[in-house]
């Protein structure tokens, strides 16, 4: 294969460590490569936890985002395995890994319990934008929208729902979630607008205590209006209604009473071809 067909690759290690420095190099070839020794080193440990306790090992499919960061703090060290920014899937070529992930050969086995969060898209471009063009002291110029971003957020959102080779895109908005084949492959989703309360049902689960830690590098918030016109929010709300529907959100905020796909969705029939965009729901 040509360069041009791990595109995801070298845009990863750009935004990771710098192309131009040894780090970035060997970011490149370990994930075009799937070496992950941080994560090969996690779920060592986490099979001896497992051994003590009997508990199922917990993947954390960390969705860009969607208060990750938070949700790894609350976890205990042993026990518990990021999949960071990434994609399960066997062809690891541009095909079907858009830049912005990373497509790995991971296979869930019986003794885990891959789990997730999401939120609604509104406000997921919201803090998308903030994290393209940077708050506070994190900035990345190197980030492959940071020219749309610095455009405005109105013109980042029409580059984004223009494209399909890049994440995110006018795609599902969450491929995290399922496999090259389209199968589901994550048992509990969390939305990030009941994080606290999501997380506790998901710890019980897990039979590990839970208490909610302090928030972290969180960016800047203001009003919708502030980054929505009334035509990109209608806009915005047609292209992402799949995600809107299947979650359960409504009006900008969250249904109590849940949608299709919440928490524990280990029977669900759902599944989603990636190269045609065509997500089919299925609820048992």
């Amino acid at each position: 294969m040509t360069a041009k067909h791990y595109e995801w690759a070298r845009y990863h290690s750009l935004y990771s460590n710098g192309i131009g420095n040894s780090g970035g190099i060997l970011r490149y070839w370990a994930d075009r490569c799937d070496l992950h020794p941080r994560r090969w080193v996690a779920f060592v440990r986490a099979n001896l936890h497992t051994q003590l306790t009997g508990k199922q090992i917990a993947v954390f499919v960390h969705i860009p985002k969607t208060g990750g960061t938070y949700v790894k703090s609350c976890f205990p060290e042993n026990g518990f395995v990021t999949l960071g920014h990434a994609l399960l899937r066997e062809d690891l070529s541009d095909d079907y890994v858009p830049k912005g992930l990373v497509g790995t050969r991971f296979r869930p086995r019986q003794n885990h319990c891959l789990f997730t969060t999401i939120r609604d898209p509104i406000t997921f471009f919201r803090s998308y934008y903030h994290h393209v063009i940077g708050h506070g002291h994190y900035h990345n110029r190197d980030h492959y929208d940071f020219k749309a971003a610095s455009k405005g957020f109105d013109y980042l959102m029409r580059v984004i729902m223009d494209r399909d080779d890049a994440w995110p895109s006018r795609r599902f908005l969450y491929p995290q979630l399922f496999d090259q084949s389209g199968k589901l492959i994550v048992n509990w989703i969390n939305r990030i607008e009941m994080l606290d309360a999501d997380m506790a049902a998901l710890m019980a689960k897990l039979g590990c205590p839970y208490e909610p830690a302090e928030r972290r590098r969180a960016a800047p918030v203001s009003a919708l209006t502030d980054y929505y016109s009334d035509e990109l929010l209608q806009r915005v709300e047609s292209q992402y209604c799949r995600e809107r529907d299947l979650f359960g959100y409504a009006h900008h905020a969250v249904s109590r009473a849940g949608g299709a796909l919440v928490r524990d969705v280990s029977g669900s029939g759902c599944t989603y071809d990636y190269l045609q965009d065509q997500l089919s729901i299925r609820i048992d």
